[in-house]
């Protein structure tokens, strides 16, 4: 075989550079076979294909981000006219990213669909990473009832209802998919040495399932307010989503501090993806802080009035426990903070760490404290929570441009997409990229 710069090399060279790369990235020794394989099978496909073939649902991270950071500058904590109006451009940067991307991935199920069902049927990851266009999905839903209901008027109120209904349904299916896999094939490796930080995503969509639910409730007023009951059922879903998730959260926790304490760091590429840890604890406390105000907001549990817990005096109580749990989360979610950055800072000074996609993936999860610090400001009229969310609010945004400014001209050359024009193969020496995305490194192959 041949790339395009004419460079030859054999399977047996495919499968010994497969080899290096994998020791390089910590892949899994049982799928050195099944990466060769797909070099191989590359060959010959035109720069499309190859696109839509090598596209990962790790791009959908920037979605994520996207929407996180707009939904933050609706709810900052000293709004003005101008945060509204970067607000909507990012919720409009989302939605284009989302339907793009979208089209792209439907493309690779449509055009590759053995290979796309074969590749997440057998990868825990790649089925925990279908979660994030779910939670783009629920992003654009809370952007819908903050931004255009608000405009536009009841219409879209309706329609966030019965959007964020599709998102409870998809992120669900994807949580249960996942653990019921892992716990049909169980593996002492994957527990002690390969688990990956993203079995936290499906975690972090049913949080935001919850979240998502209490926003919209809070944000309904005038000619855009929900009846009780619709918002009833919003609000009792979005405690029992919290629940699933919490608890299901606190369970990984375990399992991946485990992995931690045996393994030590995961490997260089996937370091920054360590942040995802801090997702389950933001996001918990933030939906139970909106699920709290949810429940005195416009009277609907003392305008509902059934049963015993459903009542005017019960709804106080509520908020005022969702309150107090959230500040206990907001702690845990403190020691994920400096147990992540210290390993990025650590990666970066030993200059382990190189641009990839894999850095879209600190956004989100700090996003939620940010919300949950915000939303605390508010309930306590606390300044200092106030200031400690525009700090990170700043900070997010500086990570989103500088990650912005690598991924571009990555993506513009082709590295991100695994390109030939950007791979090549030779018996004394390889320079690799993989499909999600990183830059050249080189190996000397024995």
């Amino acid at each position: 075989m041949a790339n395009e710069e004419g460079v030859h090399f054999s399977s047996e060279e495919a499968t010994s550079a497969s080899t290096v790369y994998a020791s390089e990235s910590n892949i899994a020794p049982e799928n050195i076979d099944e990466l060769a394989g797909n070099i191989d099978r590359d060959v010959g496909l035109t720069i499309f294909l190859r696109v839509v073939k090598n596209f990962s649902t790790v791009w959908f991270t920037i979605c994520m981000d996207t929407g996180a950071l707009s939904i933050i500058l609706h709810q900052f904590p000293h709004p003005s006219h101008w945060t509204r109006v970067c607000s909507t451009i990012l919720f409009v940067t989302d939605l284009v990213l989302f339907l793009s991307f979208g089209t792209i991935y439907l493309l690779k199920w449509t055009m590759f669909h053995e290979f796309t069902l074969d590749h997440v049927r057998k990868d825990s990851e790649e089925i925990a990473l279908q979660a994030c266009p779910a939670i783009t999905w629920l992003t654009l839903v809370t952007q819908v009832q903050l931004t255009c209901a608000q405009s536009w008027g009841y219409g879209f109120t309706i329609l966030a209802f019965v959007m964020w209904w599709i998102g409870l349904v998809w992120v669900f299916t994807i949580c249960i998919l996942l653990y019921l896999h892992m716990m049909k094939h169980p593996s002492g490796l994957l527990v002690d040495r390969w688990l990956p930080t993203a079995v936290f995503i499906p975690v972090v969509g049913t949080l935001t399932v919850a979240n998502t639910a209490g926003v919209m409730v809070n944000n309904s007023n005038n000619a855009t307010y929900l009846p009780d009951s619709l918002a009833i059922p919003l609000i009792l879903l979005g405690f029992v989503c919290a629940g699933f998730a919490i608890g299901l959260g606190l369970v990984m926790y375990a399992i991946y501090s485990h992995r931690l304490f045996t393994s030590g760091w995961p490997p260089a590429l996937k370091i920054p993806a360590m942040i995802l840890t801090i997702g389950p604890c933001g996001q918990s406390a933030s939906a139970l802080i909106q699920l709290g105000n949810a429940a005195v907001a416009h009277q609907n549990v003392a305008r509902y009035a059934k049963g015993h817990f459903l009542s005017e005096n019960s709804a106080e109580i509520i908020r005022v426990m969702c309150i107090v749990t959230a500040l206990l989360l907001l702690g845990f979610a403190v020691f994920w903070i400096i147990v992540d950055y210290y390993a990025i800072i650590e990666g970066l000074i030993s200059r382990q760490i190189h641009p990839s996609l894999f850095w879209w993936s600190s956004i989100f999860p700090l996003g939620t404290v940010v919300t949950a610090l915000s939303g605390l400001g508010s309930a306590m009229d606390s300044p200092t929570f106030r200031i400690c969310a525009i700090i990170l609010a700043v900070f997010l945004f500086s990570v989103y441009f500088v990650n912005a400014s690598f991924t571009i001209p990555m993506a513009l050359s082709g590295m991100l997409f695994g390109l030939s024009t950007k791979t090549r193969w030779s018996t004394k020496e390889l320079e690799y990229v993989h499909s999600w995305g990183r830059l050249p490194r080189r190996a000397r192959m024995s």
